[in-house]
């Protein structure tokens, strides 16, 4: 783990460098998210770039996800959409995160640098009022 933000700015600029041909723009649910790359990778990444010799996987892979979280924490990079989504040993769903040097998105309401401006963070598109007028008025002009 780094052992100060300098040394996690100097891992994350290294990051940057070597995922280059891995970040574009992907999508979740028919949402584009600009310049991001997947969480696995960051993790395969970290596991192979900041590990004790000798160590078992187990406490590599807790070592890489300390760094990749203090890199969060330094504000390098960060997830797509909700800026206080974190690293977690054997996660196993997709997540996108992006470094925040080179963000596409603009700020959020927040001024997160993070937010994709598409929801408020912490709401479920499918309960928005708004998605629910919308599908009430699509459903009565059918």
């Amino acid at each position: 783990m780094p052992s100060s933000q300098e040394d996690a700015a100097v891992l994350a600029r290294k990051m940057e460098a070597d995922l280059r041909p891995h970040i574009k723009d992907r999508k979740w649910r028919l949402k584009s998210y600009k310049q991001c790359f997947t969480a696995d990778l960051a993790v395969a990444w970290a596991m192979s770039n900041v590990k004790i010799q000798g160590a078992s996987d187990d406490l590599n892979e807790e070592i890489a996800i300390q760094t990749l979280n203090a890199m969060i924490d330094g504000g390098m990079i960060c997830h797509v959409v909700d800026p206080q989504k974190r690293f977690q040993i054997n996660e196993t769903r997709v997540l996108y995160f992006r470094f925040t040097s080179n963000n596409p998105e603009p700020r959020g309401a927040h001024g997160d640098v993070c937010w994709d401006g598409a929801r408020p963070l912490g709401t479920s598109p499918m309960s928005s009022p708004v998605s629910e007028k919308a599908t009430a008025a699509d459903l009565s002009t059918r």
